[in-house]
């Protein structure tokens, strides 16, 4: 088992206050603030693969919500890299979104 150091705990600690915070603004419609929040919190900490992960697919379903299909698209296919088997649950999630997801898929 790999030792995490003080920093990274903290790092992680940083990472989801942030994107909590954001997934609550998405959840209440709150879609730019949820974004912008995101972002910052993506560029101002060193989120491990999973919080990557997880704040990228929040991320595009922000930018599906806000109509930019084409950012959302950016941001799903930086998500495929990380992660290629990555699937949406789809019960939880709009076909809207999954559709945007497969069409990055097609853009690998």
């Amino acid at each position: 088992m790999a030792v995490v150091s003080p920093s990274h705990k903290v790092e992680r600690a940083r990472f989801d206050v942030g994107f909590l915070k954001a997934k609550q603004l998405f959840q209440t419609g709150q879609y730019v603030e949820s974004v912008v929040l995101l972002t910052r919190t993506l560029a101002e900490t060193q989120p491990t693969l999973d919080q990557q992960v997880q704040a990228y697919e929040l991320l595009a379903s922000g930018y599906v919500a806000l109509g930019q299909r084409d950012l959302s698209i950016g941001v799903f296919l930086a998500l495929l890299r990380l992660r290629p088997d990555f699937e949406l649950d789809p019960v939880k999630v709009s076909p809207k979104i999954r559709a945007v997801l497969d069409e990055a898929r097609t853009r690998l």
